[in-house]
């Protein structure tokens, strides 16, 4: 009898351990994402991922003072989310090795490159809203934006049953219906398999979703040239000229990729002092894309810069 009242006592003993090891950072968080999708599931909720530095980020420090403290916060927010804190900071002697290898392993899988990023995920971790910095909101304003937020997850859920219900180009819309709601970064980056499944069901390019998935992916190709051609060229503004017109050769984007390259391209001429390549690259990237919404923005610079060029010519 005290053998069986010893084994129940040292299991109770054990939940409360690791009860306490999942709720380490209190007031309502926990550390452990397993439990924090078990909990998720089994009470039909999302999960709110707070990647913070909390004994150095200012900005962390405010958003936690300001927000995640707050009585709004506090009761409003856990009913719709499971609140989880993926913590860097200096001092981990609060932290276990555990904890420790979790966060850089979960930090490395969505890509995270500032504090604090807040992801909002369905119960098994699919993201599906982004916000990286705080802008100072109250906790009124920020918990509603993310009750807001969280409709886009609802939505996607809504077109992925129609899809699962329907078959061929029908099946392929509702998907398209559902990736369109978030930007294109975190479309390729976590919706990559059902982009693959459209362009598949739409092979002939029937509803113009294959070659609009192309162009997405071609653009995030190209962004990522781009990015490898500045670094290996930083203080060589020529080379990267020429490195970016190779690859308007090769690849002969059109539309947005298009845009991004003779974008670029027109920057990186400007700093080689070709005001004339520089304008022409301008206005051809106007030209590409024409319905893009930087158009006002190339608009604005070509104004700006050359208007006030001639200007300056006249003067003399």
């Amino acid at each position: 009898m005290n053998n069986t009242l010893n084994r129940q006592i040292s299991c109770l003993l054990g939940f409360i351990f690791l009860s306490s090891l999942a709720y380490a950072s209190g007031d309502g968080w926990i550390v452990d994402f397993e439990k924090a999708q078990e909990i998720a599931a089994k009470d039909k909720k999302d999960i709110l991922m707070d990647f913070t530095g909390s004994d150095w980020c200012g900005y962390c420090i405010q958003l936690d003072k300001n927000v995640f403290s707050q009585d709004e916060f506090k009761t409003k927010i856990p009913h719709h989310f499971v609140l989880l804190k993926l913590d860097f900071p200096k001092d981990t002697s609060k932290q276990t090795k555990e904890e420790i290898e979790q966060n850089k392993q979960l930090n490395k899988e969505y890509q995270i490159s500032g504090y604090p990023t807040i992801l909002l995920t369905d119960a098994s971790g699919r993201p599906y809203a982004k916000t990286v910095g705080y802008g100072g909101d109250s906790a009124e304003e920020y918990s509603s934006k993310l009750i807001d937020m969280q409709k886009s997850r609802i939505q996607r859920d809504a077109f992925f049953a129609k899809a699962d219900a329907a078959q061929g180009i029908e099946k392929a819309k509702f998907l398209d219906q559902a990736i369109s709601l978030f930007d294109e970064e975190m479309a390729l980056s976590v919706y990559r398999k059902e982009i693959e499944q459209i362009m598949a069901l739409d092979a002939n390019d029937e509803a113009k979703l294959k070659s609009k998935y192309e162009n997405v992916i071609l653009l995030q190709d190209i962004k990522e040239q781009i990015n490898e051609i500045l670094k290996a060229n930083s203080t060589d503004p020529a080379a990267c000229v020429e490195a970016l017109t190779k690859i308007h050769e090769d690849k002969k984007p059109t539309g947005a990729p298009a845009m991004e390259i003779l974008y670029i391209r027109a920057f990186m001429k400007f700093q080689s002092k070709d005001m004339e390549g520089a304008r022409a690259d301008l206005e051809a990237a106007i030209q590409a894309n024409p319905e893009s919404p930087r158009v006002n923005e190339i608009q604005e610079i070509i104004q700006r810069v050359f208007k006030n060029q001639e200007a300056n010519k006249q003067a003399q």
